[in-house]
């Protein structure tokens, strides 16, 4: 299975010109991948231009959101068969900066089904915000996973992306990112949790990423051992030069396995 790493570009850059070029750029860096797979998840509006730039690359073009219904009166939103029909492949679903403006994991499943229903592939982000001593947060992650991935198959579940996101280590007011054992902690009590949920051959198949002040300085660090699938990069996707480092070290740690 390919290694992912996964750019969240935001509400950035201001203008399509800017998106398309770093589309560009980021095309050439990529352009010997064998054994990583890259996707760029450009704001709403840009997404039609960068799939556009993206044609015949190996390069899968991504969303940050999306709505649940097929079609209606609902203002302002974007259904998930309309973002299929210009390209997307993947769907950032609970991003934490979504759920701070009021996404529930209820919301989260029922965008995720809808997406597995339009095979398209769904991105749950999960992740507590705070880290206590006492250990509760696990309890949050659990009971994250578990609503958000309700009434989903298990035939289904490898389909399915998981993105482990500490809030408290999302944007740039982040003090620093999670310590590469707690993060190898983490990916197990994850895996652990599906299994329980799913047995263990299905929470095999399930590829689950970091995300949260991923730099090329501590991408690596990362995969040392963590059993770790890929990166969810938020800041230093919009940069050509950081972002291509950071893919090429998980295309070198790729190809070690």
């Amino acid at each position: 299975m390919k290694k992912i790493v996964i750019g969240n570009w935001k509400m950035n850059p201001e203008k399509v010109d800017e998106a398309k070029k770093i589309a560009s750029g980021i095309v050439k860096v990529c352009k010997n991948l064998k054994k990583t797979e890259v996707v760029i998840c450009p704001p709403t509006l840009f997404i039609s231009a960068i799939a556009e730039t993206l044609q015949k690359t190996k390069i899968s073009i991504g969303a940050q959101d999306a709505f649940y219904e097929p079609k209606g009166a609902y203002t302002g939103s974007v259904s998930v068969a309309m973002l299929k029909r210009i390209g997307v492949k993947y769907i950032i679903l609970g991003h934490s900066e979504r759920r701070e403006l009021g996404e529930t994991d209820e919301l989260v499943n029922k965008k995720l089904k809808v997406c597995l229903k339009n095979k398209v592939t769904p991105v749950v982000c999960v992740g507590e915000k705070v880290r206590d001593a006492h250990g509760y947060y696990l309890a949050f992650i659990k009971k994250e996973i578990e609503h958000s991935l309700a009434g989903v198959k298990r035939k289904d579940l490898k389909d399915v992306v998981i993105a482990y996101e500490p809030v408290w280590a999302v944007g740039s007011k982040a003090l620093k990112a999670i310590e590469a054992s707690d993060l190898s902690e983490m990916v197990i009590y994850i895996k652990r949790t599906l299994t329980d949920l799913f047995g263990p051959a299905a929470a095999q198949s399930v590829r689950i990423l970091y995300g949260g002040s991923v730099n090329k300085e501590n991408a690596g660090e990362f995969f040392n051992g963590s059993g770790l699938s890929g990166l969810l990069v938020g800041r230093d996707s919009l940069d050509v030069k950081k972002f291509g480092d950071i893919v090429l070290l998980t295309e070198e740690v790729a190809s070690i396995k």
